[in-house]
């Protein structure tokens, strides 16, 4: 089922079509993901749905929300007539649940573009279940901020400090919390920071194939002190 409303178009939308290609990517994303998922979810920024299908398969019911009008024309396009999901095309903030709990509550590149996020931290934790886990991933690191980041509508890049002091004063508490991907750091650095390159399908293609494997394979025996993202788990306090 998917609920609409009139809303603005995402300016990133060719980027984030470059970025569904990257299957390596993603599926370590939902690696580090999957034991937190199950139940009734919500994904908060669903995008064009690069990974709504992957927790349609482990998860009983997902409500899909996404503000950008294009986006959710892709996504009703791309889930049609799929009982197990809810698309809702409006503003996270304004939606009324109906006193509605999640099992889990999922937000990938999504809070970096909203201004007031400690208040969207006070309603996720209103949403979760006792139980219930809230999955998040954010660019990381305010020196990587680029012409990338104000394209796609980036208002800051996160600190895990930053992230701790704000999850606190919304009764949230971090049980897992690191960086992640060190090599996509200094790829990001030398091409979208000092060179001021654009998105392209051969940088996406070398991070997917080259960076991405590298990294993860490093960050299975050490956690850096620094990354290009974000990855967090929390619960209520």
């Amino acid at each position: 089922m998917v609920n609409t409303t009139d809303n603005i178009d995402f300016t990133g939308l060719d980027e984030l079509f470059l970025m569904e290609k990257s299957w390596r990517y993603h599926n370590w994303l939902y690696e580090m993901s999957n034991g937190y998922i199950k139940g009734n979810c919500l994904e908060i920024g669903a995008g064009i749905g690069s990974f709504t299908q992957r927790w349609l398969n482990i998860a009983t019911h997902v409500t899909a929300v996404e503000l950008a009008q294009n986006c959710c024309e892709h996504l009703g396009r791309r889930f049609p007539g799929n009982e197990e999901l809810e698309i809702i095309c409006e503003d996270f903030f304004k939606i009324d649940f109906s006193d509605k709990k999640f099992d889990a509550i999922i937000s990938f590149n999504v809070f970096e573009h909203i201004d007031d996020d400690i208040s969207c931290f006070k309603k996720i934790r209103s949403l979760l279940n006792d139980s219930g886990h809230f999955i998040m991933y954010v660019p990381a690191c305010k020196v990587l901020y680029s012409e990338i980041d104000r394209k796609v509508g980036h208002i800051r890049r996160y600190t895990k400090k930053e992230i701790i002091n704000k999850f606190d004063q919304a009764g949230l508490t971090p049980v897992k919390l690191h960086y992640v991907n060190i090599c996509g750091f200094f790829g990001y650095l030398l091409n979208y920071r000092l060179l001021k390159r654009q998105m392209s399908q051969g940088n996406v293609s070398l991070f997917d194939n080259i960076i991405v494997p590298i990294s993860k394979f490093a960050e299975n025996f050490v956690k850096f002190p620094f990354g290009q993202s974000i990855f967090v788990v929390a619960k209520r306090q």
